[in-house]
């Protein structure tokens, strides 16, 4: 359906949407979760409250239940295609009218349920970041906001690319990285001192931050086969240009933050509630790829500054290099 500016609360109203997406997010929390209506009597007047309001009673509302209530809580699904939920069709009007209906509806389902269901899941095929920046004040009045995106769940499964003969451009080095990652043993990276992390292949090319016109995708996820920390990868290849390497630090702190943000959302999606190799109470960390033998002492100023700000924040720099028979080594810096 072509949308007018603005267009979405009308659409949502005479159900004209597109479900497709939500859908298949739906089925998704299907896998894991029961999910239950909500209760007329919470939706209408409840306690002397008015009842919940007309926008948010034309969303999918649901309410998850598992048998850990840590991932139990309200889902509040926003059918619509990707487009159908940009900034041109859904007003900044409307996502004020739904803020605190969505933590009012939250409060009442805990006092209906005697439940804690600490989550809130906002779920749909693809939010901007309008939309997000918005909803990520429910994260501030509440123990978990997940936003789950039918994008996210296709990158579920993803299959590592197969390793290159030989590496000699970015897209060969991350493929190379990847089945080093996805193989038996795993990713090992030295640190000077002798220290080892290795890690192990979650995904690629994940959808995180909007860009201009596609999303910016993290080269590579990876989580930490001891103590199960996600990692964000991020690489730049052997021919790239001052430009590209200059930008490399800012790109992965911009990721590692979407990381960070969303590490429930990536453990339902890739691990599953019931899953061990991601804990999602460790910080994410970074891991800056380049091929060089050294980073300037810009980018070594850059870390300290990073991780003075935020104490648990962990930024890594690797060299990586071409072997004389084109195979790729890493190791820390």
């Amino acid at each position: 359906m072509t949308l007018s500016r603005g267009g979405y609360a009308a659409a949502l109203k005479e159900g004209a949407l597109d479900t497709r997406g939500l859908s298949a997010v739906e089925r998704h929390l299907l896998g894991h979760f029961t999910l239950e209506p909500v209760p007329p009597e919470v939706v209408g007047r409840w306690r002397n409250h008015p009842p919940i309001t007309d926008a948010l009673q034309r969303l999918h509302l649901r309410v998850a239940r598992y048998r850990k209530d840590s991932w139990e809580g309200l889902v509040v699904g926003f059918p619509g295609s990707a487009a159908e939920l940009s900034t041109d069709h859904v007003s900044t009007p409307l996502l004020r009218k739904l803020l605190y209906p969505i933590i009012d509806l939250a409060r009442r389902l805990q006092e209906h349920s005697g439940a804690r269901l600490p989550c809130i899941y906002l779920i749909g095929s693809r939010f901007p970041d309008v939309f997000l920046r918005k909803f990520a004040l429910l994260d501030q009045v509440t123990p978990h906001l997940v936003v789950l995106t039918q994008d996210l769940i296709q990158k579920a499964h993803t299959q590592p690319p197969a390793a290159p003969v030989r590496v000699d451009n970015e897209y060969r080095a991350q493929a190379a990285l990847c089945a080093e990652l996805a193989s038996p043993s795993g990713l090992v990276l030295a640190s000077p001192e002798g220290a080892t992390t290795r890690l192990r292949y979650l995904s690629h090319e994940v959808p995180c931050w909007e860009g201009t016109k596609e999303p910016e995708r993290l080269d590579i996820l990876a989580v930490d086969g001891d103590d199960k920390s996600l990692t964000a990868f991020e690489l730049k290849g052997p021919s790239a240009g001052r430009v590209d390497v200059e930008n490399l630090f800012l790109q992965g702190i911009e990721h590692l933050n979407w990381l960070e943000a969303n590490k429930m959302a990536v453990k339902l999606v890739m691990d599953g509630p019931r899953g061990t190799r991601i804990n999602t109470r460790k910080r994410a960390r970074l891991v800056l790829g380049l091929f060089q033998d050294h980073v300037s002492p810009l980018f070594e100023e850059l870390r300290r500054e990073a991780e003075r700000k935020q104490t648990h924040l962990r930024i890594h720099f690797a060299s990586m290099a071409v072997g004389a028979d084109g195979r790729l080594s890493v190791r820390l810096l």
